[in-house]
């Protein structure tokens, strides 16, 4: 129940001679005062995608893949081109079944265009549970995402100390009960992300990470892994689970040389 969208103000230009020939353009889109309330019922439907996730016959995560890198994505076809999108002021709450309080995150301002030859890309700034960021998303078919929920995404989040990207196809009706990406995430201090992950993480510096990453309801694995703390540098997997009272993490790393003083960390 509850609108998914709601918007204070709107205004789209459209061009019409492109029209007679069963293609729309849309010069521009312009929204200001957004709220998106994001929702997922207790048998996993999304009121953010067009059809029910299919039915997993197992929980175990799907075999890892090796990381193909950042894939090229643009749009082919000029049936549907965006020249300009400007969103400001958005609200996005998501609820879920057993989470009392909402997750909410602010997005200050939202731009971005589809032309032919590129992806859709959009770029935010704002705030996700505190912590400032500016993200941006490219999205390699509209077409495909609309249809079928899904399509092949590039995300890069910077906050004021650290970045991070991920890559892969990306199942909207799916997303919350798994998901495989390239993962990389980089900063000055790997304690910065406390907040944004709810964890008390150790403060090494000058770190580095990279891994195939699965995600399957309360199973991650990371395969492929490297890590870099200063110049010591780590390869391995690392699986995490959390079904029982703790989480179990198991990371097997290994390498040629460890530097000791890269891992200082005080009275951590």
């Amino acid at each position: 129940t509850g609108d998914f969208l709601r918007m204070k103000n709107a205004k789209v230009g459209v061009r019409v001679i492109p029209l007679f020939s069963g293609k729309i353009h849309i010069t521009e889109i312009k929204v200001k005062g957004l709220s998106v309330l994001l929702v997922e019922n207790d048998k996993g439907a999304v009121n953010w995608a067009t059809a029910m996730p299919a039915q997993s016959t197992s929980d175990a995560p799907s075999p890892p893949q090796t990381p193909s890198g950042k894939r090229e994505i643009k749009l082919e076809s000029d049936s549907l081109v965006l020249t300009k999108v400007v969103l400001e002021d958005i609200s996005v709450d998501y609820r879920r079944p057993g989470v009392i309080k909402p997750i909410h995150f602010k997005i200050e301002e939202c731009t971005g265009a589809m032309q032919v030859g590129q992806p859709l890309t959009l770029t935010m700034k704002g705030s996700l549970l505190k912590v400032s960021h500016n993200t941006t998303i490219e999205i390699g078919s509209l077409k495909e995402l609309l249809e079928e929920n899904k399509s092949h995404m590039n995300i890069t989040m910077e906050t004021a100390i650290n970045r991070m990207e991920f890559s892969g196809v990306i199942d909207l009706a799916q997303v919350s009960k798994g998901l495989t990406l390239n993962a990389a995430l980089a900063g000055e201090r790997l304690d910065s992300l406390n907040g944004l992950l709810d964890l008390d993480l150790p403060p090494l510096k000058s770190y580095k990470t990279a891994a195939r990453l699965s995600l399957r309801k309360d199973r991650a694995d990371l395969s492929d892994l490297i890590l870099q703390v200063g110049k010591s540098k780590l390869t391995g997997n690392m699986t995490a689970v959390h079904s029982g009272a703790k989480p179990e993490v198991v990371i097997a790393l290994h390498s040629p040389l460890i530097q000791l003083n890269d891992f200082e960390v005080g009275d951590w």
